[in-house]
């Protein structure tokens, strides 16, 4: 969460949205009385929870606009999915920033739509288009919390 809120990692590379997911996702050691471990336990406190989703969902306003954040965006999916699993205090904040993020890549989708539509040379088209392909991967995995 601290590394959220400052400018210590670009969570638009490649390397930091792995390192940030491995983190997200690893179970860690386990504890008897905590079924979240010793790592996911923090979930369990209701003020770290909402100050995570503030800072999600600043994160979200912050590259909105910004079609080319497809790797942050991801890193934000993947905490937001860990709050929803995880956290009893506020699942329906999490389920709001899966809705959030699957609105803004709905906009990435439609922007980048105009781009490709719009682009007189192929390397233009095809980067577009590989930006598009990730928004809408990223959208469809907003909608993961439905599946049951």
């Amino acid at each position: 969460m601290v590394e959220l809120g400052s400018s210590n990692l670009n969570f638009s590379t490649e390397a930091t949205t792995t390192l940030m997911t491995f983190l997200a996702l690893q179970i860690g050691p386990g504890d008897k009385e905590d079924p979240l471990g010793v790592i996911h336990g923090v979930f369990r406190d209701e003020a770290f929870c909402k100050r995570l989703v503030d800072q999600l969902d600043q994160r979200l306003d912050g590259i909105s606009s910004n079609w080319r954040e497809t790797n942050c965006m991801e890193t934000l999916i993947t905490i937001a999915h860990r709050l929803f699993e995880l956290s009893d205090s506020v699942s329906a904040d999490a389920v709001k920033l899966l809705e959030k993020a699957r609105a803004i890549t709905s906009n990435w989708i439609s922007a980048l739509r105009s781009e490709i539509q719009t682009a007189t040379d192929t390397e233009t088209s095809r980067r577009c288009s590989r930006y598009a392909f990730w928004a809408a991967l990223l959208c469809r995995r907003t909608f993961a919390l439905y599946a049951d």
